[in-house]
C-alpha cells in the first residue's frame, strides 16, 4: 500500500486507515508529508510528547479508545493502542493508522498527532513487541498503560513494555493487582528507570487532601496522633484504592508491621499501641469510598459522601462542600503529568505488599 489522495482524506477526517504491519512506519510518514503540502493540509504541526502505548483485550478495547481520544487533545502523543486476545486462534497482526487534529488560530492552523492500532491473536500476540520497538518516537519518554488488564511477567510483550517504558501506569484496582505490579517492577524494572502510578492512587487525591484538611484548626493537630482505628467505606471495585488509602495512612501515622486480622480486618504497630483498621467493600457504594473514618483520642473524624457532596465531620465541627470526582481522562493526563512521579504513591505500594 502507498499512501494517496484517498488516505491523505481519511487522515485527514481522523478516520482509521488499514495498513500492513510492516508498513506502518513509512505509510504515517507519507501521510503526513502530504498533509503539509498545498494540496492537502496547509499550517499543520505534528507534536508529540509522549509515545503512550495502551495494553488492552478485546472486551476493553471500546473503553480504551475512548479514553485515548479524550486525553489526545490535551497531551498530543503516538499513541500505540496493542488489542490483544491469548484464547483466540493464531492470525497475522492487523493495523490502523488514525490522526487526531486540534484547530489553532481560529482553524488556520492544525496541530496533530497519530495513533496505530495493532491486534494480535494467540500466538501472535508476542510478535507485537517488535512492532512496538520500531514505532517508539525517539529521545520522547515512553509510558506503558495497561487498560482492563494487568501486566503479565509470563507475557514478552508485556516484559518488553515493562522495560522499555520511563512511566509504569495500571489500574490498581484490586490488591492482587497492585502485589502483581509491585513484583513485576522488582523484576524487570531498574530501581530510579520506570515511574510507576496507579489511577487508583490519583482517583484518590482529593481525599488524601480532604482527610488531611480535618486536623487544621480548630482541631487540635495533637488528635492526628492518636488514631485508635480506621475505616475505609466504598465498592469492591475500589478495593485496590482503599489500600492504597490505607497505605498513606499508615505511612503518615508511623504505623508499622501491618497484618491481616480477619476477613478485611487489619491491624498494625503504632507509636502508642496496636491500631486496627477495615474495609467495608460492597457493591453499590459510591467510588472510590463512601466514607472515611479515623478514631481517635479525641473523637472521630471522617468524610462521608452524599450525592455530589462530601460531608466533613470533626468532634467539633460538620460542614459540607461540593465535590466532583475526577474523569477517567483527567486521571490518565495527570498520570502523564508529574503527578506521575509520586514517591508517595510508592511508599503506599510499598506498605500494601508488606502486609502480612
Amino acid at each position: 500500500m502507498s499512501a494517496d489522495g484517498g488516505d491523505l482524506e481519511a487522515f485527514a477526517a481522523g478516520r482509521a486507515i488499514p495498513v500492513p504491519v510492516a508498513a506502518i512506519g513509512d505509510e504515517l510518514a507519507a501521510l503526513w508529508r502530504l498533509a503539509a503540502t498545498p494540496g492537502g493540509r496547509t499550517a499543520v504541526t505534528r507534536a508529540c510528547l509522549w509515545n503512550l502505548i495502551v495494553h488492552t483485550t478485546a472486551a476493553g478495547f471500546e473503553r480504551a479508545k475512548r479514553l485515548v481520544d479524550d486525553v489526545s487533545p490535551t497531551v498530543p502523543a503516538r499513541v500505540l493502542v496493542l488489542k490483544t486476545d491469548r484464547a483466540a486462534p493464531t492470525a497475522t497482526p492487523r493495523a490502523w493508522i488514525e490522526a487526531y487534529w486540534r484547530s489553532v488560530d481560529g482553524g488556520a492552523h492544525q496541530i496533530g498527532s497519530e495513533e496505530v492500532t495493532l491486534e494480535g491473536d494467540g500466538a501472535a500476540v508476542d510478535d507485537l513487541a517488535a512492532a512496538v520497538r520500531a514505532l517508539l518516537v525517539p529521545d520522547v519518554p515512553t509510558a506503558a498503560l495497561w487498560s482492563g488488564a494487568s501486566p503479565d511477567g509470563a507475557s514478552p510483550l508485556d516484559v518488553e513494555l515493562l522495560r522499555s517504558a520511563d512511566r509504569v501506569i495500571t489500574e490498581g484496582d484490586s490488591e492482587r493487582d497492585l502485589r502483581s505490579v509491585a513484583a513485576l517492577l522488582d523484576e524487570f524494572c531498574l530501581p530510579g528507570c520506570a515511574d510507576p502510578i496507579a489511577l487508583a492512587w490519583l482517583r484518590a487525591a482529593p481525599w488524601r487532601s480532604l482527610l488531611a484538611g480535618l486536623f487544621d484548626p480548630p482541631s487540635p493537630p495533637g488528635d492526628l496522633f492518636t488514631v485508635e482505628e480506621i475505616a475505609i467505606a466504598g465498592p469492591p471495585e475500589a478495593e485496590g484504592a482503599a489500600l492504597l488509602l490505607l497505605g498513606w495512612l499508615g505511612a503518615r501515622l508511623g504505623l508499622a508491621d501491618g497484618w491481616r486480622s480477619g476477613a478485611g480486618h487489619f491491624a498494625f504497630r503504632g507509636p502508642h499501641g496496636e491500631v486496627g483498621a477495615r474495609l467495608e467493600l460492597a457493591p453499590g457504594a459510591e467510588a472510590p469510598f463512601s466514607s472515611v473514618t479515623l478514631r481517635t483520642a479525641g473523637g472521630d473524624y471522617g468524610l462521608a459522601r452524599s450525592g455530589p457532596a462530601v460531608i466533613h465531620n470533626t468532634p467539633a465541627l460538620a460542614w459540607r462542600v461540593p465535590f466532583v470526582a475526577p474523569t477517567e481522562a483527567e486521571l490518565l493526563v495527570a498520570a502523564l503529568s508529574g503527578r506521575g512521579r509520586d514517591p508517595l504513591y510508592v511508599e503506599a505500594l510499598g506498605r500494601v505488599v508488606a502486609i502480612r
